[in-house]
């Protein structure tokens, strides 16, 4: 029998079901998503953290690199890998420059620079 907190839980009456990090974007993908959020609010509380502390020379940022044809996706990609890469350094070395103004400290965004929620 399982238990939260000390508390039993009765035992399911459902079959025995497993946790799988899967391939496709139809709402799987749970450990990588988790993985993902985890990544997304550490950068995030880290901007906060940083600069309640007066540290102006360190700024965070949470990247998403593109949707590229790679063995992790089963060679399936929506973004061209060259294209991705080279915004993507574009966007790197703009951060935390006049030119990158609109890249915000602690943000989400695209390999081309434009902000995505989190």
């Amino acid at each position: 029998m399982a238990s939260i907190s000390g508390k039993s839980l009765p035992p399911s009456h459902h079959p025995r079901k497993n946790l799988t990090n899967k391939t496709d974007n139809t709402g799987g993908n749970i450990c990588y998503r988790i993985s993902k959020a985890g990544v997304n609010q550490l950068t995030k509380n880290m901007a906060v953290d940083l600069t309640n502390l007066g540290v102006s020379n360190v700024l965070t940022l949470a990247i998403h690199p593109g949707y590229v044809a790679t063995k992790m996706t089963g060679f399936y990609g929506e973004d061209d890998m060259e294209t991705c890469m080279s915004s993507l350094v574009s966007t790197i070395e703009r951060f935390g420059s006049p030119e990158g103004e609109d890249i915000p400290v602690g943000g989400y965004v695209k390999w081309d620079g434009s902000v995505m929620a989190y």
